[in-house]
């Protein structure tokens, strides 16, 4: 069976390879993302749950994260956890970005220790999907240049 670029675009995706595919007719080719790719302050308001020891509670937040565009993070945000304000949280670390505009990140934060996660880069980099990666915590949500 011959196997077409389709295919192959498919698989290389699948496999989190960077596959910059052919561009149609009039149209502009994709662009490959870079550190600089995301740079400046972007603003975000995301919930989810924390899971210890068989208990699931409510978490939401909202703060704002800078990027430097040359693999740098800082940022603050505030937290509600199950109810009860929590102190305001201050982090910075590292993010890496790969061709596809797919990214990982890590900070060392005031209050939570390390956290970690996973984005992606859309809109020409005026928006950032995310989603933590820490064990017992699930939240995702977007973060928007400002």
């Amino acid at each position: 069976m011959k196997t077409t670029w389709i295919t192959k675009a498919v698989f290389t995706l699948v496999l989190g390879g960077n596959l910059s595919l052919p561009a149609a007719a009039g149209e502009k080719p994709r662009a490959t993302c870079t550190l600089a790719s995301i740079s400046g302050a972007y603003g975000y308001a995301m919930s989810g749950v924390v899971v210890e020891g068989g208990v699931t509670t409510n978490l939401a937040f909202a703060g704002t994260l800078n990027f430097d565009g040359a693999g740098t993070v800082t940022g603050s945000d505030i937290t509600n956890f199950g109810g009860q304000p929590l102190p305001l949280e201050t982090f910075a670390g590292t993010y890496k970005v790969k061709g596809n505009c797919t990214g990982t990140y890590k900070v060392q934060s005031t209050e939570s220790g390390t956290l970690s996660g996973y984005f992606t880069i859309v809109t020409a980099g005026d928006e950032i999907d995310l989603v933590g990666t820490e064990s017992g915590a699930v939240y995702a949500g977007p973060a928007r240049r400002r």
